[in-house]
């Protein structure tokens, strides 16, 4: 499973300097839209997703947002469609730690319903899940 971490600032780079703390190398990318440099960010996320469909084009991709309605996740959202990945994609927004390295874990056993199900109860607490299926 490609893990993606996007986000508005610089959270997504702060939760993959965290990981490896912990993990050397974790094969995780993150991206960040920051102000006025939102283009450039669309298109690393677009460099992403070609990259695992020239790999992999069956792969499931779990991008870990954080925020619903945010710039980061209306371009990502937008993308997944646009390339036509949504039915094997799957974003949580509400990024946090602690579920970054739940889904870190889970990576190479775990499907997108899994990590679904494991959130999809949990909005009142500030974690939303965008899915397509």
């Amino acid at each position: 499973m490609k893990i993606l971490l996007v986000s508005n600032g610089s959270l997504a780079s702060a939760m993959l300097e965290s990981m490896k703390n912990y993990f050397s190398q974790p094969e995780l990318t993150a991206i960040c839209f920051e102000q006025q440099h939102w283009d450039k960010a669309r298109q690393e996320v677009a460099l992403e997703l070609k990259a695992v469909v020239r790999q992999n084009r069956q792969e499931p991709i779990l991008v870990l947002c954080d925020t619903f309605g945010s710039t980061a996740f209306i371009e990502t959202a937008i993308l997944l469609e646009k390339m036509g990945l949504r039915k094997q994609s799957l974003i949580l927004c509400g990024m946090n730690l602690p579920m970054v390295f739940k889904l870190y874990g889970l990576r190479d056993t775990a499907t997108l319903q899994l990590c679904r199900s494991l959130y999809e109860e949990d909005s009142r607490h500030g974690t939303y899940l965008y899915a397509y299926a």
